[in-house]
C-alpha cells in the first residue's frame, strides 16, 4: 500500500507541475501485470483511481510490452 501511496503522489505532483507550466501531455501511471492483476483490482483502489483521474499503462516487464492502456 504505501509504494501506491508513493505512486499516486508523484502522478499527481508531475500532473499538477505539468498544468502550471501549461504543458498539456497525458501522463499515465505505469504498472506491471501482476500488481494490476493483484492490487488494482481492488474496488477502493479502482475508487481512488476513479476520483484522481488516474490513467494507468499495464506493462508485461518480462516481454517488454504494453498489454493494456486504461483511460
Amino acid at each position: 500500500m504505501r509504494e501506491f501511496e508513493t505512486a499516486l503522489g508523484q502522478y499527481l505532483i508531475y500532473r499538477a507541475f505539468l498544468s502550471v507550466k501549461k504543458v498539456y501531455y497525458t501522463i499515465y501511471l505505469a504498472i506491471g501485470q501482476a500488481i494490476y492483476e493483484r492490487f488494482f483490482q481492488q474496488k477502493a483502489i479502482k475508487f481512488i483511481l476513479q476520483q484522481y483521474q488516474v490513467l494507468l499503462l499495464v506493462v508485461d516487464f518480462k516481454k517488454e510490452e504494453v498489454v493494456e492502456w486504461i483511460s
